[in-house]
This record gives structure tokens, sequence and C-alpha cells, in this order.
């Protein structure tokens, strides 16, 4: 493992060295052994998915628009909101809340329905709402221009 070699003889008045010589083979087989065991052993944690719940295959499921409520983004990212076909109203950012939390405290579905070329950020605080609302039932739509003009 471990040599003692004697330094070539110098004309000097110095001490004599002696070199040491270290044969490192077998650390680096250990080294390697360990890594290939904490390799194959390793527990990758999964990645987290959201569950989606699709609808029967048999048909369409009716929902009646009085169980409804619509939260819409407009294109500028204005948040509204309307019970059934009530007129949508502006709501700012905590008049939203209270809004979601109604949905939820009447037990009724929720549509989302976003406006073409609405802010992505706004749309995800809408989503991060509507979970902290407690919310599981809710579908995603296209803001059509019918409700599109109701908004204004």
């Amino acid at each position: 493992m471990a040599d003692l070699t004697a330094a070539p003889a110098s004309t000097s008045a110095h001490r004599r060295r002696r070199g040491i010589k270290m044969d490192m083979t077998p650390m680096v087989d250990v080294a390697f052994l360990l890594l290939t065991f904490f390799m194959l052993t390793a527990v990758f944690s999964q990645p987290l998915a959201m569950e989606i719940n699709h609808p029967p295959p048999n048909g369409d499921t009716e929902v009646g628009r009085s169980k409804l409520a619509f939260p819409r983004l407009d294109a500028e990212g204005q948040a509204w909101g309307s019970f059934a076909d009530a007129v949508p109203e502006r709501l700012a950012d905590a008049e939203a809340t209270a809004f979601l939390r109604d949905v939820a405290q009447r037990d009724l579905g929720l549509v989302v329905q976003t406006a073409p070329g609405s802010p992505y950020g706004r749309f995800i605080d809408a989503l991060d709402a509507v979970d902290q609302a407690g919310l599981t039932r809710y579908q995603l739509a296209a803001l059509s221009a019918e409700d599109a003009a109701r908004l204004r």
C-alpha cells in the first residue's frame, strides 16, 4: 500500500528525505462501489399531478344555470362575477375572494371564463383563489363574444 523510498543522494549537508508512494487504487475502488450503491438504492420522489375527473362517456351531464356561478376575466385582467344569468359585476380582489366563498357556501358549480388575451398571471391567481376557497367542482371556458359584450 505505502512504500518508503529513499530519495537520491544529494551532495548538500541537508538531511535526507524519504519519499512516500501511496497506491490510491483501493480508495478509488471503494469510492466507486459506494457511488454505485447509492445510485442503485436511491428512491426518487414522484412528481405531483392534479387529478382530473372526466365526465361519463355515455353523454353530457346537464347542470342548470341556476346552480352555477361565473367568475370572468376580461382582456385587461379585470375580474367580474355573476350568479346564474345575473348581470356580471366588476369585482376587486377582496370582493372576488368573498364571491368565491359565497359560491362555496351555496355549493354551486363554477365556470371560470377568460377572454382571449387576458393576462396569464391573473388567470393563475384566479385558479389559486378557487383552490383556496375549497372549490373542487369547476370548469374552464373561453369567454364568448356575447358574455364579453355584457362586461362593458
